[in-house]
């Protein structure tokens, strides 16, 4: 499933997002509306260009590695959040 372009699972009740580094051509990863409260580990996703976080209740958003790989200069939203650490 490496060469998935777009996953949208707004809505769905998920708690947490983790090791999603593999899918390394995902462009859009839709996680609104869920109940995600950390994100961690998502280096390698160098081709993501839009993620949307938005009505979640985000608390840390961390990668194993020393930084994300990820250039998030096209779109990202955490409208609405409360983030205590990135």
């Amino acid at each position: 499933m490496t060469k998935l372009d777009v996953l949208d699972l707004h809505g769905n009740q998920i708690e947490k997002v983790e090791n999603l580094g593999h899918l390394e051509e995902l462009r859009v990863l839709n996680l609104a509306g869920n109940n995600i409260t950390h994100v961690n580990n998502m280096a390698g996703m160098e081709a993501l260009a839009e993620l949307n976080l938005r009505r979640n209740k985000i608390i840390t958003v961390v990668s194993q590695e020393s930084s994300f790989e990820v250039d998030f200069s096209s779109y990202i939203s955490f409208l609405g959040e409360e983030i205590a650490d990135i």
